[in-house]
């Protein structure tokens, strides 16, 4: 089994969290205060339809709860239950449930339940007798998988922390007009719930360590040397998921494409054995999906190999590498176009989307292209042009040679290259000497 750790590195206005597995990278968490997954909200409906309602809660765009009986102005208590994206508001529960390590709170749904992910009998049982005698009539109590092998009174301990916030969220509701932030989830409890067996809790931070350290003695460890995401390599980790290309050993790649309906991943062999290459990018498709956070609708074009058995063993080999991830993914299978196709759960936005811009710049060989286009207009008789831009408008010029000439035949001269560093891409000067 993998030895499981958790660097949390606090800084203003957000959160980076990492799990590594036998030191390597694996999951990166940015959480930033706002309606993240989980977050309780009092919100007010903005608009009211048969069977949902839009809901402010301070954002850009009103998130969407779906429940029969809103009225339009009405108050109401609402947890995110989906991030909003760049073209959609936050989905919202009218039914908030709070999630503690061993324990779910469930207020609006009475009643005591196990995980089905928990398959002893006894032990089942066990954690039903606990919460039972824990749990008031009216309260709704649904135990984790984590809190197998748990004493009862860590789990009752669990379970007042949650009982304690739930009646802290209600009385602050009582007390202030939406649209207002009532409650949010400790990141770190969140990552803690999906990972079984984890060895150590590293901070970089005095107050976030001495919080760990109250809470998991035995678990907490303070880095003291500087940023534990440089230490550890997770800062170069990062850089490299926002990227889309990602290497294979064999010499392929990945290239990863997210887009509002689904994100898309080609294989590539870089003149290897597409067999090769296939086996290695089914690994990597597992570990990227979990680092970046990749979610909803995924289409995978594979190598074609020959033979059915060949596509059938990728297919099994791509279920068992993503059946370890905490996040819910099915394979579903091929295509009628020779796709393998995946759905992974969305609980939160990919870092992309919370690391990216989304806006679509032109190409620097288009920029250059465009540069002569308008030393062309600009000319009139003028002297000797010298075009400043950024290197790699430069570059793309250089690259061009036959338009340039076709430049210098319409102007009478060849135009002079300078490469600015530090200049915008789309900040091109034409000057005439």
């Amino acid at each position: 089994m993998a030895a499981v750790e958790v660097v949390v590195s606090p800084g203003p206005g957000e959160t980076r969290l990492a799990v590594l597995e036998d030191g390597l990278v694996v999951q990166i968490v940015i959480a930033r205060s706002g309606a993240g997954t989980g977050s309780v909200w009092l919100g007010r409906i903005v608009r009211a339809e048969r069977g949902l309602g839009f809901v402010d809660i301070g954002g850009t765009r009103p998130g969407v709860a779906f429940a029969k009986g809103l009225a339009e102005g009405q108050s109401v208590l609402v947890q995110c239950v989906v991030e909003a994206r760049a073209d959609k508001g936050p989905e919202l529960s009218i039914k908030p449930s709070l999630a503690g390590r061993m324990v779910a709170y469930t207020p609006a749904a009475p009643g005591v339940a196990v995980s089905r992910r928990i398959s002893d009998l006894a032990e089942r049982e066990r954690l039903l007798a606990a919460a039972r005698a824990h749990a008031a009539p009216d309260e709704g109590v649904v135990v984790r998988t984590q809190a197998v092998g748990a004493a009862t009174a860590a789990l009752a301990e669990d379970l007042g922390a949650l009982r304690a916030a739930w009646r802290d969220i209600q009385a602050r509701a009582a007390a202030t007009q939406p649209p207002a932030l009532l409650w949010e989830p400790d990141p770190l409890d969140r990552i803690l719930a999906d990972l079984p067996n984890v060895r150590a809790i590293i901070v970089d931070d005095d107050a976030a360590f001495a919080a760990v350290r109250r809470r998991f003695p035995e678990l907490a460890a303070r880095h003291r040397d500087g940023s534990a995401f440089a230490a550890y390599g997770i800062d170069d980790t990062l850089s490299e998921a926002l990227e889309p290309r990602v290497s294979l050993p064999s010499g392929g790649s990945l290239v990863i494409e997210e887009t509002t309906a689904l994100t898309a991943i080609d294989v590539n062999s870089g003149g290897g054995k597409a067999g090769d290459a296939n086996r290695e990018a089914v690994a990597a498709i597992a570990r990227q999906l979990r680092l970046r956070n990749l979610s909803g609708h995924i289409v995978v074009d594979f190598i074609p190999e020959r033979g059915r058995e060949a596509r059938r063993g990728l297919i099994e080999a791509m279920r068992r590498a993503v059946a370890s991830d905490p996040v819910p993914t099915h394979v579903v299978g091929t295509s009628p176009l020779g796709l393998v196709e995946m759905t992974r759960e969305r609980r939160r936005a990919s870092l992309s989307e919370l690391m990216l811009e989304t806006t679509r710049n032109l190409t620097a060989e288009a920029l250059a292209l465009e540069a002569l286009r308008r030393l062309v207009r600009e000319s009139g008789g003028h002297g000797a042009p010298t075009i400043t831009a950024a290197p790699e408008v430069t570059e793309a010029l250089r690259r061009l040679p036959q338009a340039m000439g076709a430049a210098a035949d319409r102007i009478g001269r060849m135009p002079v290259l300078r490469g600015e560093a530090g200049r915008g891409r789309d900040d091109i000067d034409i000057t005439w000497a």
